[in-house]
């Protein structure tokens, strides 16, 4: 064999290295470039995983807010037994609660719905309020009355000339009544009720105001005289300072 012919045979054995070398380069190249793919993909349904965590973390609430000298608090109607601090980071629950009870009020609740985070209480207050609702969005809020209150109650009852309202509530260890006429509030701890004579009577006072408020309730129709709705049960109510109501009630749903 001559020197030309090995010199071919060296140029094509060199090309063909230099074949395998370009293929196995991009062969590595395109793993690579595969390989980082999939990480950036991983890395992204990560990213869409935690925010989804995140997302849902916020839920929707429902009850009753109250803004009390120290502290807001709700009561979940899912868990009326319940009673959670609340920290409005949006300040609208204060405004439209302020906007309902232009008075300082200590006892007074709206209905409230709202969206919001539910984290471990910390601090001192944790004892009580084992559990914060940071709120994120509200949804609405207006006074509470028998018809939107979701947490359930012995009775509720209402009359006209003049207008009042009352409620009575063990789930909310309440007993709340509204003189319209006056524009005013009688708040009492909830005390259980006595048979007497027929009636279904409540009796409570209150130490720090110092008024008293007696209820009469009778099984008995009972027609509002302003729309001639009928009722179940008719209320008698007699406060401390002489006044006296009469008008009709409905009695809660049996716990």
């Amino acid at each position: 064999m001559n020197n030309s012919s090995n010199k071919k045979i060296i140029v094509k054995l060199f090309l063909l290295a230099l074949i395998v070398f370009a293929a196995d380069c991009k062969n590595e190249k395109l793993d690579t470039i595969n390989k980082t793919a999939t990480e950036n993909s991983t890395s992204d349904r990560r990213k869409d995983s935690l925010k989804t965590i995140k997302s849902d973390t916020v839920t929707m609430f429902e009850g009753l807010y109250i803004i009390n000298k120290n502290t807001n608090s709700f009561r979940d109607c899912r868990y009326p037994d319940s009673l959670y601090m609340v920290n409005d980071e949006t300040g609208n629950l204060k405004k439209s609660y302020e906007k309902i009870f232009s008075v300082k009020n200590v006892y007074g609740s709206v209905y409230a719905r709202f969206k919001g985070e539910k984290k471990a209480t910390d601090g001192i207050n944790s004892e009580k309020y084992p559990s914060t609702l940071y709120v994120k969005e509200v949804l609405q809020l207006e006074k509470k009355n028998f018809r939107n209150t979701c947490i359930n109650y012995e009775f509720w009852a209402l009359g006209n000339e003049p207008n009042w309202s009352l409620q009575i509530s063990k789930n909310e260890n309440i007993i709340e009544f509204y003189d319209m006429a006056e524009n005013k509030t009688y708040y009492y701890f909830y005390e259980e009720h006595v048979d007497e004579d027929g009636a279904i009577v409540y009796a409570a006072h209150n130490n720090i105001q110092r008024y008293t408020i007696k209820i009469r309730i009778r099984k008995e129709r009972c027609s509002d005289t302003m729309s001639d709705t009928g009722y179940d049960y008719s209320a008698e109510v007699e406060l401390s300072n002489g006044k006296k109501f009469k008008g009709c009630a409905i009695k809660g749903k049996e716990q």
